[in-house]
């Protein structure tokens, strides 16, 4: 099973972005339209704490996925992740 910080990462991972906290608020809240902080993103990849419904609903939109496929813990099977080329799990967990 996967944590929501290891789906958020692999996520990113996928779409190309950078796992800078202070680069994901700039960009994400450009997409948005309001304002998230640095330090939101910090404790959402470090695990303490998982954004609030209308955040992850904005972020899964942003990174192209379900809410569903960042909030539940599902196991991540090889062929989801072979879609879309060489993901180092390890690193990004990591990270």
């Amino acid at each position: 099973m996967s944590t929501f910080p290891e789906r958020l990462r692999l996520h990113l991972a996928r779409n190309g972005r950078s796992l800078d906290p202070v680069e994901l608020a700039r960009v994400f809240s450009a997409h948005a339209g309001y304002t998230l902080t640095p330090q939101c993103f910090a404790n959402w990849l470090n695990g303490v704490q998982k954004p609030q419904r209308g955040n992850l609903v904005a972020l899964a939109g942003w990174l192209g996925t379900s809410p569903d496929a960042l909030a539940n813990s599902t196991p991540i099977i090889d062929s989801e992740v072979d879609k879309y080329g060489d993901i180092d799990i390890a690193q990004l967990v990591a990270n």
